[in-house]
């Protein structure tokens, strides 16, 4: 598959596609799997938002606040595409989303054993927030999560 078909494919399915692991495998697969993808990629530096409605709702969903280690956003400019991964409470995550589309997901994998957990959000409704504000906010939940 073309990269182009690729993108517009995955743009589809973060719109559409409820099982949110079909959309992370079709990434894997088709997109980060190609070398010159991953040397297009530059580092995000508009990633404080991101990073804050990730950290957000792992706190809900842990209970706590969280702290991200190893928080790695990589962005494919042509393509508009934001992706990369992160460590928390001992495991791995990774996240997917395009910056001009409201919606993200991201994976949370157990690093030995255990449940990996699929999220899905509306980053854009945190965007017009000032960052120092969504430090303080307590969100009320994920639009969605699976278990696989």
């Amino acid at each position: 598959m073309q990269l182009k078909a690729a993108m517009t494919k995955l743009r589809k399915m973060l719109a559409t596609e409820r099982d949110i692991a079909r959309i992370i495998e079709f990434f894997l697969n088709h997109i980060a799997s190609k070398e010159f993808v991953l040397r297009q990629g530059v580092p995000f530096e508009d990633a404080d938002v991101l990073k804050m409605a990730i950290k957000l709702s792992l706190g809900n969903f842990f209970g706590e606040p969280v702290k991200l280690e190893c928080f790695s956003p990589c962005y494919l400019k042509r393509h508009k595409l934001v992706h990369g991964s992160f460590i928390v409470k001992n495991r791995l995550g990774m996240f997917l989303y395009f910056d001009d589309d409201p919606l993200a997901v991201f994976t949370l994998a157990p690093i030995a054993r255990g449940n990996t957990e699929f999220f899905r959000f509306n980053i854009h409704d945190l965007k017009a927030l000032p960052i120092d504000l969504l430090g303080a906010m307590v969100v009320k939940g994920v639009d969605e999560r699976q278990v696989h």
